[in-house]
């Protein structure tokens, strides 16, 4: 039982170490302070003593502090005062005794500042801004940090500028504020990069370090630390050393190089045993042990399993063995005093003795049993603890793909009729209009594109929640942005009244480098919603550059009205998604409440930070300022550049693949009809595509998602992988086109083997774009040689019709032939699309009723037939979970009657053309 004991205590050999080395240096410097005449030198020593108690016993710390602090004040040794407050203060600040940290440090300022060292009164007060943090007092913490910086500035010192900034940025990180955080890291690592001051350069990478691995960059994060880790080198600082060695092991695990992991996880348990860091040696023999399991490395993992299990409760059996070496002396003592004893009196001895050790082997036993059912219980625990996570992950992912289905859904429904507004638009443009209907229609385009990003608010709205969102970084004009949105606006203030007024500063660059979509978004929302409370008076939307640094200016920007104002108790909320200030503010005034969320949140992701101030009856003003970066380019140039893009296609062949016939027939209105020499084939589905593939050479393939027989995805695959067709075909381009917004679809398209996707209604401008850099053909932009159509379309709208032909007039420019042609397809697919639809119902095929349903819906659409629309929706949108026959048959037989109806009415319309 004895050589067991002795075994356990062997394996928790390597914990003991390093405690024992932390308490032999403890000793040693004691025994130098003892022995040290030169009373400077023994306030330092003092001091250190002081920090090697740190964290591990703090009253002892704090008593040599106060020691030093004491022979300091007797020599008048104002460095070692300082020295002594600034380690009062932290181990106050480590009790949580917050009042008295800053007490301490204010003496040290008032030291520094009667000798007049600037540098350290700022120090002292970044000291103190770190008590506010620590109490989560944001505001005062940046108040110091900012006088601090202020300090700085004036005495040139890069270290102090360094250390402040870092403060802001631990606000930053602890408001999550990651990407503010991100930028005053940067700031800080730019000041302390060239400085001797290797500890707070180490701690300021180490912080940056944080931060980029919480933002998933871990490549820079991986670079700081290594920063971090050479700094502490040099100044032999190990226990930080061990630290940053734990953080770049847990970095290297999530990249290829899993082998460094080890490397340096192994580095900092071994720094930890130098240092006795007793929590560190736990933690870093279980993480190296678990990281071995991960590598597929069982028998090295459960070598260092076994170092974990054994230090876990060496403490208490190291009591029992103490004192079983304290009973064996005694033992020996008394045996040597009754050296001429009796035999008989030594043989009960050794009895006793016997049954001592026993005793002893049976506790340690017991204690050893004791500890492995306390280990079964918890790991049984543990199973059923993870079982339940387990379960409200996958709840959690449930809610969250229905959430992301239904907006994916609720936009699609309202892109299907957005299709035919701006196929309409873009058809109206090429006939004879008046200069007034060329502004109405300009109106109409632009309203087009602000309700597609108005469709895309909701799912903005998730994503920047959860970090999906990427920003562009392109060069766009600001100024041209500013007339945009008062152009979109001018009906809004003609109908109240109200002026918007741009107050653009002069020193304001005409071009900057970012996201045009995003800032005309956020100026968007924030200007129409002044608009929107303002019943007289104006809207000021304001921009003037604050501050420059290199190629960055700081952009400030507000958006002022003198409208109804908030009450100062709403203002808190005003952010908050699906938030207005009233109930009754949705019904008065519209709106959803979003737009003013998501550009906070927009701003955030950009660096900034918005702010309002009110006051009721008078007016509200929304402001912000941005990092925002600059070119030397202006704006002529930059509209000369992108001018290229309205070039026309020409001698191209293309293939669109799509089932839905009418989609197919009005894109090749939209294409062939208005490109110099552009041939367009149509295909059905994926298989049809590949035969017209086989048969003809294509510079491009358009392809829907979405189809039966052969899908997109499904084509894309097969073109790539065809042996009969030739490497040039399959390398043929192509792009996807679909209204589904559901986020990953992109990527399918991408692993499909697709080049790129298209988001229906397609914008021909940004098709340009695609082909532009996706077709590799010389001559297939030119200018436009086309004819324009001449006289306006007329209607064909009866009153008390249960049909509107306004979306096929605009697609077909008033066309009768080409009118007819569309009411013909219509009537010959519509009715085998319902007995469909019915055979589906019989044989209760309940998904297949989804995608007839949204077949149905998307044809209904150009006839511009809106009284089933409800009963269509629903059928799409059928929740085969929760089926409800009846319901069902209620609405096919509504829209079986309906159709009917239509059908019929479409028939006497086309024998009798107006």
């Amino acid at each position: 039982m004895r050589y067991r004991l002795y075994i356990f205590l062997i394996l928790a050999l390597p914990y003991f170490n390093g405690s024992s080395q932390n308490i032999t240096k403890i000793n040693d410097l004691k025994y130098k302070v003892q022995i040290e005449v030169n009373v400077n030198k023994k306030a330092e020593q003092l001091l250190l003593l002081s920090k090697l108690y740190e964290g591990y016993d703090n009253e002892e710390a704090m008593k040599y502090a106060l020691e030093s602090l004491t022979l300091s004040k007797g020599l008048h040794y104002n460095k070692g005062k300082i020295s002594a407050y600034y380690q009062i203060g932290q181990l106050e600040k480590l009790s949580e005794n917050y009042n008295k940290a800053i007490n301490s440090f204010e003496l040290a300022n008032e030291i520094s500042e009667s000798y007049g060292d600037q540098k350290g009164v700022a120090i002292g007060t970044i000291y103190i801004g770190d008590v506010h943090l620590s109490k989560q007092d944001f505001e005062s913490a940046r108040i110091y940090y900012q006088y601090a910086l202020d300090i700085g500035e004036k005495v040139k010192s890069l270290q102090v500028q360094a250390m402040a900034n870092d403060g802001f940025g631990k606000i930053s990180e602890q408001q999550e504020k990651l990407y503010l955080a991100q930028q005053y890291f940067v700031l800080a690592k730019e000041h302390i990069q060239s400085s001797s001051e290797l500890n707070t350069k180490g701690m300021i990478f180490s912080n940056s370090g944080r931060i980029e691995a919480k933002l998933g960059n871990t490549e820079n994060a991986i670079k700081d630390y290594q920063v971090a880790l050479k700094s502490f080198e040099q100044v032999k600082n190990k226990e930080k050393q061990a630290i940053v060695c734990f953080e770049l092991g847990a970095l290297y695990q999530l990249t290829t190089e899993k082998d460094e992991s080890i490397v340096y996880y192994k580095t900092g348990l071994g720094l930890a045993q130098e240092t006795g860091m007793e929590d560190l040696i736990k933690s870093g023999y279980q993480t190296i042990a678990e990281t071995y399991e991960k590598n597929g490395q069982f028998e090295e993992a459960y070598e260092y399993l076994k170092y974990f299990s054994a230090i876990k409760d060496t403490k208490e059996i190291t009591e029992l063995e103490s004192q079983l070496e304290l009973e064996m002396k005694n033992n020996e003592i008394e045996l040597i005093k009754k050296e001429k004893a009796l035999e008989k009196e030594l043989h009960d001895e050794a009895i006793k003795n016997e049954r001592f050790y026993s005793t002893i082997g049976l506790v340690v036993l017991l204690v050893i049993f004791g500890l492995a059912i306390f280990l079964f219980i918890s790991l049984k625990q543990r199973d059923k603890i993870n079982a339940k996570l387990i379960k409200a992950k996958d709840e959690a992912n449930q809610s969250r793909q229905e959430k992301e289905d239904f907006f994916a859904y609720t936009s699609h429904e309202i892109r299907t009729p957005l299709n035919a507004v701006v196929g309409m638009a873009k058809l109206l443009g090429e006939t004879d209009l008046n200069e007034s209907q060329q502004k109405y229609l300009k109106t109409i385009t632009g309203s087009a594109q602000n309700i597609l990003f108005l469709v895309n608010d909701v799912l903005d709205l998730t994503k920047i929640e959860k970090g999906g969102i990427e920003f562009e970084s392109i060069k766009f004009s600001l100024h041209e942005i500013i007339d945009q949105i008062i152009q979109s606006l001018s009906f809004k203030k003609f109908e109240k009244e109200v002026d918007i007024v741009a107050n653009i500063h002069p020193n304001v660059p005409k071009v900057i480098i970012g996201d045009p979509i995003r800032f005309n978004q956020i100026l968007l929302n924030l200007a129409d919603n002044a608009l929107k409370f303002t019943k007289q008076g104006e809207v000021t939307i304001t921009l003037r550059v604050t501050d420059r640094y290199e190629d960055k200016v700081r952009l400030f920007v507000s958006v002022d009205d003198t409208g109804i104002g908030i009450q100062p108790e709403k203002l808190d909320s005003i952010f908050n998604s699906y938030q207005q200030e009233h109930i009754s503010t949705t019904r008065q005034y519209g709106g959803t409440g979003l737009g003013l969320a998501i550009s906070k949140l927009l701003i955030e992701k950009m660096g900034g930070e918005i702010k309002v101030k009110s006051k009721p009856g008078v007016g509200t003003s929304f402001y912000f300022d941005l990092w925002i970066s600059t070119t030397s380019e202006d704006a002529e140039n930059l509209e000369t550049n992108q001018s290229t893009e309205t070039d026309k296609l020409q001698n191209l062949n293309v293939l669109v693949v799509d089932d839905n016939q009418l989609n197919r027939e009005i894109f090749f209105d939209l294409v062939e009809d208005k490109h110099n020499n552009v041939l367009v084939d149509l295909a059905k589905h994926g298989e049809e595509a590949i035969e017209k593939l086989k048969a003809k050479d294509y510079d491009l393939i358009l392809m829907d998602i979405q189809m039966p027989v052969m899908n997109g995805y499904e084509a894309a695959k097969a073109i790539r992988n065809h042996k009969e067709l030739d490497e040039t075909k399959r390398d043929i381009p192509i792009i996807a086109m679909t209204a589904h917004v559901l986020e990953g679809v992109a990527e399918k398209c991408l692993a499909a083997g697709m080049n790129d996707s298209i988001s229906k209604p397609v914008n021909l401008t940004v098709l340009h774009q695609k082909i532009r850099t996706l077709v590799k053909k010389e001559g297939i932009f030119g200018p436009d040689k086309r004819l324009v159509r001449s006289g306006t379309p007329s209607s064909n709208e009866v009153n008390g019709s249960r049909i509107n032909l306004e979306n096929l007039e605009a697609i077909t420019g008033g066309k009768p032939e080409k009118i007819e042609r569309y009411i013909k397809i219509f009537l010959k697919n519509i009715p085998a699309d319902l007995d469909k639809l019915k055979q589906e119902f019989d044989q209760e095929d309940y998904e297949n009723i989804k995608k007839t349903a949204h077949k149905i819906k998307g044809n209904l659409a150009y006839m511009g037939v809106t009284s089933i629309q409800d009963n269509i929706l629903y059928l799409e949108g059928l929740d085969t979970e929760n089926i409800n026959v009846n319901e069902i048959n209620s609405n096919l037989n509504m829209v079986e009657k309906e159709i009917v109806l239509i059908l019929e009415e479409l028939r006497t319309l086309n024998a009798n053309p107006t």
